[in-house]
């Protein structure tokens, strides 16, 4: 084929036919400049479903993530709730005669009200995306910020906890 091209050029400009040799140069640069633009929109449509493949990816592994947290998170609550019932024991058995205080295990009631637990969410897939600059990956506005408030969030809540601690410590 390339050979075909290279005897048709080669007789246009022996027969002195420039126009028609201009004239067909002309055509296989707009057949070259067209063949670009279509394997460049095959390259962007591919781009665009690996892009969409990894936002699949990303959105499952936080959705794992963030089961895996909902579950030690009632962990947590379901702990302290017990904590704050062996709590509440104590402090009703304060001022009871000997007889009614030796019927509780008193120091296994106050180990268990001491058994303090903290909490730490899984948050490796978060950072991830934040630290790999995956974040522009997620086509949802909503879930892009809610990516960027993660951080801060967490942050007060940690802090709204120790201030919660710091009240409740003296009462115990």
């Amino acid at each position: 084929m390339i050979k075909f091209f290279r005897k048709l050029r080669q007789n246009m400009i022996r027969e002195n036919k420039v126009n028609k040799y201009l004239l067909y140069a002309i055509g296989e640069i707009i057949l070259v400049v067209i063949g670009i633009l279509i394997a460049l929109q095959i390259n962007n449509w591919n781009q665009e479903l690996g892009n969409k493949q990894n936002e699949h990816v990303i959105i499952k592994n936080l959705n794992l993530e963030f089961k895996k947290n909902k579950i030690s998170i009632e962990k947590y609550i379901k702990h302290h709730e017990t904590i704050l019932s062996d709590t509440r024991v104590l402090i009703d058995l304060v001022g009871e005669p000997e007889d009614v205080l030796n019927r509780f295990n008193l120091d296994s009631l106050l180990a268990q009200t001491i058994d303090y637990m903290s909490y730490k969410p899984s948050q490796s897939v978060v950072l991830d995306v934040i630290s790999s600059g995956k974040l522009n990956l997620i086509s949802s506005d909503s879930l892009r910020l809610q990516f960027f408030e993660w951080s801060s969030n967490l942050e007060k809540t940690k802090k709204t906890i120790i201030h919660w601690i710091k009240l409740i410590r003296p009462l115990c």
